[in-house]
């Protein structure tokens, strides 16, 4: 009966660490497809000021941490992809 006992704790310890090793594994792809997603966010949108592409990385029901603006796409988005284009536009200077 101990042994029994014994043995399905340890079989039980042993599942608990693969499927937490498996886990890890899962959240560390997440996580990469994540950075790449932001990445590429940053870099095409406001690197870039392709700011009519953002829809395709935000959520309609995306959700703004500022106070001061709604959330959602249509209502933080729209409102800050104007200011973006006129306040920061997109040049090049070399100067020499």
């Amino acid at each position: 009966m101990i042994r029994l006992t014994i043995s399905t704790a340890a079989f039980s310890v042993a599942l608990a660490l693969i499927v937490g090793a498996q886990s890890a594994q899962a959240d560390e792809g997440f996580t990469a497809r994540n950075k790449a997603l932001v990445r590429e966010f940053y870099t095409t949108v406001l690197i870039g000021r392709e700011v009519d592409a953002a829809p395709r990385f935000l959520r309609p029901d995306y959700i703004q941490h500022n106070a001061q603006v709604p959330t959602g796409l249509e209502g933080s988005w729209i409102r800050f992809a104007p200011a973006l284009r006129e306040n920061y536009p997109l040049t090049t200077s070399v100067n020499c």
